[in-house]
């Protein structure tokens, strides 16, 4: 009464004041902590402790005499000696056990404890160490935002509710707490902005039991799935199944409690097990949970209730299952393997099928090869018979020709020096009748020496310049009789070369020996020149020239420009081929450049030197009889002319005759024929006769002859599957001719 307050010290905010000793005091600022010192009747400062930095809230001193400083921070420390000018200060942390952030302080019976959100500890100092230890006589105080220790006893508040170590405690639900005084007798007063409680610990409160309920089950759309019918019902180990097409957006759980005693304090918690998340959720007065983002499977959500006092309800669970889509069900999956089974099975038996048929393909086609190489071998056969019997035919008319020949020209000599006159004109007849037919023999002889490559080289060093000019020479009096011009430029032009001499006399004497047939006037040039390699010659003549039509063929044996009976000029037509022949069995080419009217320039170049020279080359003649090698042909409604067309083939082939198309199918099977002959008949009836016989392995590529009707043009015949036509009646040459050709080649490709 009549006291005065004033200001003993101004500065930071002041949370806490621990006195020590009867002249210090500490205060605990936003910055650290403070000390006053007594001096002189005044407090004044003295300070501030090193070591100490932030906002220090809670300070206790202990029997020792040492402070012990709680930081929100996180930071827990111990000072020894505050009284001293340099106090020490020991700082704690996890090594020491202080795995949480560390909270108000409070001394109880000697024992300093520490308010955590997880519980209570104790300092323990082992030596010079301390200790955090979960404190077992606070252990029902639970996390507490303060502590305070009086009477004897330790109190906490924390979350609206003051306990001194029983269960139950005081609920202060929305009530802040400024201070408390404990009586001896364990009632407590507490001290709130709305008034002064009284809180006695001795009278009972009792237990209270009361249940959980889920009232009902939503979608987004709140659609009832659970609960809607019926009302609110306890449903504790009910299952509940779900289309995942309605639990997309998510599900809504309300509930509530039988709990009619203040039911506004009720708050409640829950959580989904099985969900990413499955912690509790914190209390809350609101009676509904909801869900989002949870797929398919199986899910269960608890709820439970506690009262305005703190008493908790048994959790109650709800057991859903979330139903996956069609598509991801066992029974869908069954499907999907199946058909994936079905689909294997179904390719692989394709594959065996093609397989199969690929086989079969290449079987018929084996067979047509061995076929093949005997008709190859009856035709090598008769084409060396042929030659056999071509070579007796030349020599014999070597033979036979020649000798008389000799003499008949022996003969003429010795009659032209013996007569005169009308006789002498006879015998300058047979002169040169005879000189024309053994010229012919010697063509002929060279052409069969060429075309069997039985003609001999003989080559050797030379002038090839010196060769032309006196291969030449011995035309000067055909050219003089006639009154030609004939010359070899340039002359003095020496060319060493190593050639078969021989040759180049023989291309020179057909080659001027035709400029100077076929010039009338004018006369014939002869130019030589070579390079490195080979022997370039162009004899040029004035004479009558060769068409533009005839000059690509005057190298094929027997041909003229002047033809027929009536022609002006006589030979047989073997000169140029000949000449063709010689250079290409030295490895040379000969061309021809002409005008007609003005005259013809021949070209020849062959090789200077004889290791240049190409091997000959033969040309086979064609066989004239066909050569069917064992052929199996097959006839599709041939009818009477199948008998025929067997008659013919055999005994060098057989024909099988079938008149309906399954019976040639059939047929085709069992046999690789070469052929097969399909009797005329409507368009539609003839493709699908076709069709049908090249589906059978084998026959894809094969000849389809169509027999009689009328004459189709290439592709109508393409159009409709066939690669022939044969008409009717049939012509035996015909057919055996055309069954040769084809017969001597094998498809190329084998069905896939």
């Amino acid at each position: 009464e009549g006291g005065v307050a004033r200001k003993v010290w101004s500065g930071r905010a002041a949370f806490t004041l621990v006195a020590v000793g009867r002249d210090h005091v500490y205060v605990g600022t936003k910055d650290g902590l403070e000390r006053l010192a007594l001096r002189g009747g005044r407090w004044v400062p003295d300070g501030t402790i090193a070591g100490i930095t932030g906002e220090t809230r809670f300070v206790q001193l202990d029997a020792e005499g040492a402070l012990w400083i709680s930081q929100p921070g996180g930071s827990f420390s111990r000072i020894s000696d505050p009284e001293a000018q340099r106090p020490r200060v020991q700082t704690f942390g996890p090594r020491d056990g202080l795995s949480v952030a560390p909270g108000p302080l409070s001394l109880s019976g000697g024992r300093l404890l520490m308010s955590t959100r997880e519980g209570v500890y104790h300092v323990r100092r082992v030596g010079a160490r301390v200790r955090l230890e979960r404190d077992t006589e606070s252990a029902r105080l639970g996390g507490a935002y303060s502590l305070f220790s009086t009477g004897g006893r330790t109190w906490s508040y924390a979350d609206g509710v003051l306990r001194d170590g029983t269960l139950d405690g005081f609920r202060m639900a929305g009530l802040q707490l400024n201070d408390i005084l404990v009586q001896r007798s364990g009632v407590a007063y507490v001290a709130t902005p709305d008034g002064l409680l009284r809180y006695d610990p001795r009278v009972p409160l009792g237990e209270r039991r009361y249940p959980t309920f889920i009232r009902r089950v939503t979608d987004r759309q709140r659609n009832v799935l659970y609960g809607g019918a019926y009302g609110w019902t306890e449903t504790h180990g009910v299952d509940l199944e779900v289309p995942i097409e309605r639990a997309v957006g998510g599900l809504r759980f309300e509930y509530s409690s039988a709990l009619f005693d203040r039911p506004d304090r009720v708050e409640y918690q829950s959580r989904m097990l099985g969900a990413d998340d499955e912690t509790w959720s914190p209390w809350a007065p609101e009676a509904i949970a909801a869900f989002v983002g949870i797929g398919e499977g199986t899910y269960t959500f608890e709820v439970r209730a506690r009262n305005d006092i703190g008493q908790q309800s048994e959790s109650v669970s709800f057991r859903v299952r979330i139903l996956p889509p069609w598509y991801r069900t066992w029974w869908a999956y069954s499907l999907y393997v199946g058909s994936l089974l079905g689909l294997v099975w179904a390719y692989v038996a394709w594959r065996l099928h093609k397989q199969r048929l690929r086989i079969e393909a290449m079987q018929a086609r084996n067979a047509r090869m061995q076929r093949l190489g005997a008709r190859l071998k009856e035709t090598n056969l008769r084409l060396r018979q042929a030659d056999t019997l071509k070579d007796d035919l030349l020599a014999n008319t070597s033979h036979e020709l020649r000798t008389p020949l000799t003499a008949v020209l022996g003969f003429s000599e010795m009659l032209l020096d013996e007569v005169q006159g009308d006789a002498r004109d006879l015998a300058e007849g047979i002169q040169r009748g005879g000189q024309r037919l053994l010229a012919t023999v010697d063509g002929l002889l060279d052409m069969f020496k060429l075309q069997s490559g039985t003609m001999e080289l003989f080559p050797q060093d030379v002038d090839a310049a010196h060769v032309v000019r006196e291969s030449v020479r011995a035309f000067e009096p055909v050219a003089s009789a006639r009154g030609l011009s004939l010359r070899v430029m340039p002359e003095g032009f020496a060319l060493p070369a190593q050639i078969d001499r021989g040759v180049l006399d023989r291309i020179l004497l057909h080659v001027v020996g035709n400029a100077l047939k076929f010039t009338e006037t004018g006369g014939v040039t002869v130019l030589v020149d070579g390079s490195d390699d080979e022997i370039r010659i162009a004899v040029t003549d004035t004479g009558i020239g060769i068409p533009a039509e005839l000059v690509g063929r005057v190298f094929e044996p027997f041909e003229q420009a002047s033809t027929g009976f009536g022609r002006s000029y006589e030979g047989t037509g073997l000169g140029l081929s000949i000449v063709r022949r010689l250079a290409d069995l030295v490895g040379g080419t000969v061309a021809i450049e002409s005008e007609e009217g003005v005259g013809t320039t021949v070209r020849i170049a062959v090789p200077r030197w004889a290791d240049l020279a190409a091997p000959a080359r033969r040309v086979a003649d064609v066989a004239e009889n066909p050569a069917l090698g064992g052929a199996q042909l097959l006839a599709l409604g041939l009818g009477t002319s199948a008998d025929v067309l067997r008659e013919w083939v055999s005994p060098r082939g057989t024909v099988c005759a079938a008149e309906s198309l399954g019976g040639a199918v059939r047929e085709a099977k069992k046999t690789a024929y070469d052929a097969v002959f399909v009797a005329a008949s409507t368009d539609e009836a003839e493709r699908k006769r076709v069709a049908v016989v090249r589906g059978v392995p084998g026959y894809n590529g094969l000849p389809v002859l169509r027999v009689g009707g009328d004459a189709l043009g290439e592709a109508e015949l393409t159009a409709r599957g066939f690669t022939h036509q044969v008409a009717l009646p049939l012509v035996p040459d015909d057919v055996l001719t055309l069954l040769e050709a084809l017969l001597m080649t094998v498809e190329d490709a084998v069905d896939d």
